[in-house]
């Protein structure tokens, strides 16, 4: 499509196409529900598969006013698309999409309308989710503009303080970027991290005078039916993305001796708290080898050797502190290490059921593609006589753990047998007819992970 007149648009959305199996059509219908008029926003959709922006075109017809496809075969990966992407934007915000994902029906109108209460946002965030394609309840979720609340960061002790607190997801589809202000300040993407893990906001917030935040779920990302990567690979990526975050803010030294002790603070955080997290979660054995850990411990000794004199470090929990004492530990072997990385780490999910053969198989593949994966999952079947039996056996799945009861014995009593069996420290439920977010674990977790008062 020939580029139009986009310079009043209100938002501009950059979606990468690296490949056909990419759902773009979900992410264009979603799109395409939004509460906005068209000459407020511009689609710009970067498309290096070979014959295929046709395609986009023809899928994009009802938007053509609205929509530029650029097609760059000789894009690599989505990092390059998206700066392409920032060069040529000219929307008053710029948002960055997933091929696939999708955005909650209400939330562009919603942002348009955050645009006027907060003419001078430089970012406006908002939270992220993650589900399967037949997760159909993400519409549903409560979002309004009058969840969005204005951090104003003029002053040096308010953005100390927000500094401090980093209340806003640093990820990258999280946000919406003034363009002027990414212009300006000269920010792009800098690494093809993992997509939960690459750095690309956070030197925005020493530069930026004010941001908007909602904790509201406004972005959905839909993830497929299994986790294909290994724990190992997401630990090198972050280690990675990390380095790279912290020399680069070292390379400004106005910045860097101003906010030294938060930068500090923040780097431990994600680069070595964040590494043992993912091990943590991932229900892998032996999930951070000895030697990364030791890699982890050097750098750690190294940028803050004396961490316990940094007062935004020494504020994290209790549990994360414990997990920071091990830097100054003498650990031998792998086995010390997976004791200590991994005591405590493990949920029993309790799924009870009787006479659901059309919903426990997704139950189950719903449980199993959550992100946190240290979990056994009990399923207690109250004497079924449908198939039920048949769809939990064809799971082979090491964590499941099947217990049939030979006569109907009701909700309550079967729930407690549940728990009777349950093994970890950590109960959850889950009904046999539900889907939950592939997060939801995660998230739970990282509250008492993150509170050490648990």
């Amino acid at each position: 499509m020939d580029k139009v007149d986009h310079v009043n648009r209100r938002i501009s959305i950059i979606i990468p196409v690296l490949d056909k199996s990419e759902k773009i059509n979900n992410s264009y219908d979603s799109i395409i529900r939004q509460n906005i008029l068209p000459d407020e926003l511009e689609l710009i959709i970067v498309c290096a598969v070979p014959g295929y922006s046709g395609v986009i075109d023809d899928m994009c017809s009802s938007m053509a006013e609205s929509v530029l496809i650029i097609e760059a075969l000789d894009i690599k990966n989505k990092v390059e698309a998206f700066n392409l992407g920032i060069e040529t934007a000219q929307g008053q915000y710029i948002l960055f999409m997933r091929a696939g994902d999708v955005f909650h029906k209400k939330f562009l109108g919603i942002i348009c309308k955050v645009i006027e209460n907060f003419k001078q946002a430089d970012l406006i965030s908002f939270g992220i989710t993650k589900a399967f394609d037949e997760y159909s309840f993400f519409d549903d979720d409560p979002l309004s503009e009058d969840g969005f609340f204005n951090y104003s960061l003029y002053d040096l002790s308010d953005r100390r303080a927000f500094l401090s607190e980093i209340p806003v997801d640093e990820r990258y589809y999280s946000l919406a970027y003034k363009r002027e202000f990414l212009l300006e300040v000269g920010q792009f993407f800098r690494t093809d991290a993992h997509d939960d893990d690459i750095t690309f906001a956070y030197p925005l917030f020493f530069f930026a005078d004010s941001v908007i935040h909602s904790d509201d779920h406004a972005y959905c990302r839909y993830e497929h039916r299994s986790l294909e990567e290994k724990v190992s690979d997401r630990i090198t990526s972050n280690m990675s993305a990390q380095t790279n975050l912290l020399q680069l803010l070292q390379n400004e030294p106005e910045i860097y001796s101003e906010y030294k002790d938060i930068i500090e603070a923040h780097f431990i955080e994600k680069y070595y708290l964040h590494s043992l997290w993912l091990g943590r979660i991932s229900g892998e054995e032996s999930p951070v080898k000895i030697g990364v850990f030791q890699i982890l411990q050097l750098v750690v000794t190294r940028i803050v050797p004396h961490w316990i004199d940094n007062k935004y470090i020494y504020a994290f929990g209790r549990k994360k502190l414990e997990m920071l004492a091990l830097v100054n530990q003498q650990i031998d072997n792998q086995e010390e290490l997976d004791a200590a990385l991994c005591q405590n780490n493990l949920v029993s999910i309790i799924i009870t059921t009787h006479n659901r053969q059309e919903f426990i198989g997704n139950a189950i593949r719903n449980m199993l593609a959550q992100t946190y994966q240290a979990f056994e999952l009990i399923i207690v079947d109250d004497a079924s006589t449908d198939d039920t039996q048949a769809i939990v056996r064809s799971f082979s799945d090491r964590r499941i753990r099947y217990i049939r009861n030979e006569f109907n014995e009701g909700i309550a009593k079967v729930r407690n047998k549940g728990l009777d069996n349950a093994s970890a420290e950590f109960v959850a439920y889950h009904d046999d007819d539900d889907l939950c977010r592939l997060d939801k674990l995660e998230k739970e977790m990282a509250i008492i992970w993150n509170s050490g008062n648990t």
